[in-house]
């Protein structure tokens, strides 16, 4: 961790992602590796980006395994546009890296060996070959010029690319909750070379996935997106429902406080560090309501919902999980109750205004239990990849690779 301490600046910023200073934490970049070389469809495919990795030291705790890890992605990168630099190795006992240059390190100069598939020395040399002359280091540019060098590069991009909330809102002298939700709803969540980006929910995009590591922005993400559609539609129009598998904090800007006692009437419950049980009985509680709008719909002669909000008034509902992937580690029962009632759910809503959004790290688990996982992820053609969530997109689709 200490390696890296000097280029603290572009992690703030979002250039870089931390460090990984444990053996979890090399676990975790080596598999984001693995997918930026093969996403799941067996085979490497070419970038237009490159990745590089840099292990300037190993965990105590490092196993063989991980080692064998590191030897595959060296062994494959190449094609896929990855490039590793790894400090200390061989390590024990093993032989040098597969496509690796190795560089050996003196106290003034370094010896270069050969590169792979073009050695400097000619045929039959001996072992081990490499560049017939040392090399000069020069000298180290110190933490304080690497420093300065990082917060510039960081104020640059910031300056550039930061977008504040209210630049996402309707304008402030906008009236609030003059939009109608009957064709469905719609939020700008970001903003590309100028244009806003704006996703939302319909019978077509009825279901989202957010996924990326819990310091990628997360939960700012998730904030983002329901204050803008809270300042677009009114209780009328949106019904909220907000649920934290994790320690409680998704959705705190949403609570009452002692210091804050605002509060919107769009949030009808809020669980906060919620349990199985809690999304459970919040899930029959959404099936009850759909099929309330069912049989309305079929007393009014088989209408869908917008023609529904013609008679009565039907807010559409959207029920956000975050952290869903807690949900399924302890193997709990009721979590398996959950995940057989989540493909009825997410099928039944798109047509009657219940939309869902899952959120967490990774792929999510959806698809885990007894229900197909096509059959479930197929509901959910939103996703929303943070850094860390390719596992989130479809396999041909690597966008999010090398996200920081």
């Amino acid at each position: 961790d200490g390696v890296f301490a000097p280029f603290a600046a572009l992690v703030d910023a979002g250039l870089l992602p931390p460090p990984a200073a444990d053996v979890a934490g090399l676990r975790s970049v080596l598999t984001e590796a693995e997918q930026w070389v093969s996403p799941g469809a067996g085979r490497p495919r070419r970038h237009d980006r490159t990745l590089l990795l840099v292990i300037a030291g190993l965990p105590e705790s490092t196993g063989s395994s991980d080692l064998d890890r590191i030897v595959a992605l060296a062994e494959r990168g190449r094609g896929a546009g990855l490039h590793l630099v790894v400090a200390g190795w061989p390590v024990l006992g093993r032989p040098p890296l597969p496509q690796a240059t190795p560089v050996r390190l003196r106290t003034s100069y370094a010896l270069v060996g050969d590169p792979p598939g073009s050695p400097f020395s000619g045929p039959g040399t001996e072992s081990p070959g490499g560049l017939n002359c040392p090399v000069l280091v020069d000298e180290d540019p110190g933490p304080e010029l690497i420093g300065a060098v990082c917060r510039r590069l960081a104020d640059q991009v910031e300056a550039g690319s930061r977008l504040g909330l209210a630049e996402l809102l309707p304008p402030g002298d906008a009236e609030l909750w003059t939009t109608t939700s009957v064709d469905g709803l719609s939020t700008t969540v970001g903003d590309a070379g100028g244009r806003p980006v704006t996703v939302g929910f319909t019978e077509l995009t009825p279901h989202w996935l957010v996924s990326g590591r819990s310091d990628a922005g997360r939960s700012a993400f998730l904030t983002t997106a329901l204050l803008g559609l809270t300042a677009r539609y009114g209780p009328d129009e949106l019904a909220l429902y907000l649920v934290d598998l994790g320690d409680g904090e998704s959705f705190v800007e949403f609570l009452q406080t002692e210091r804050d006692r605002s509060w919107l009437p769009q949030v009808r419950a809020a669980g906060m560090a919620a349990d199985p049980e809690y999304v459970r009985d919040l899930f029959d509680q959404l099936a009850a309501e759909i099929h309330r709008r069912e049989e309305a719909a079929a007393r009014a002669g088989g209408q869908r919902f917008a023609e529904l909000r013609d008679h009565q008034v039907l807010p559409r509902i959207v029920c956000v999980l975050d952290n869903f992937p807690l949900l399924l580690s302890d193997r709990d029962p009721v979590a398996a109750e959950v995940l057989a009632r989540l493909d009825g759910l997410a099928r039944s809503g798109r047509g009657y205004g219940v939309h869902l959004v899952l959120a967490g790290a990774g792929d999510l688990g959806v698809g885990a239990g007894s229900a197909p996982r096509d059959s479930v992820l197929g509901q959910f053609p939103v996703r929303v990849a943070l850094a860390g969530g390719s596992a989130v997109l479809m396999p041909t689709n690597d966008a999010a690779a090398g996200l920081a």
